[in-house]
């Protein structure tokens, strides 16, 4: 093969691997969704919700965050983390299920 012939070969290869790169990773992030709109057709799905602290339980090495933007969800953390109450968050997390409830498991969680 002619040296011109390998060069355009192997930059069409680059290009359409690139393009691959960026379309599996625009896949990867979660599905940002409002709380309302959580049910049990989510479950074991990784999503991401944002809303205010309404609550904070802390218990040993858990801590729970009950967030809401119109409806209040269960943020799981299992860590001892440092919110306050009225901070605005951004969660990513794995919908849940705990004694008939549904929660979100995090995976990311950072204040807005």
């Amino acid at each position: 093969m002619e040296e011109k012939t390998i060069f355009k070969l192997s930059l069409i290869s680059s290009i359409i691997g690139i393009i691959l790169i960026i379309g599996i990773t625009n896949s990867l992030e979660p599905q940002t969704i409002k709380i309302l709109d959580i049910n049990r057709d989510l479950l074991d799905q990784q999503v991401k919700v944002s809303g205010k602290i309404d609550s904070i339980i802390k218990k040993d090495s858990l801590t729970i965050l009950n967030v809401k933007d119109v409806k209040t969800i269960p943020i799981v953390l299992f860590e001892n983390a440092d919110f306050k109450k009225g901070s605005k968050v951004e969660v990513t997390g794995r919908v849940s299920e705990f004694q008939k409830e549904l929660q979100i498991t995090a995976s990311y969680i950072k204040t807005v």
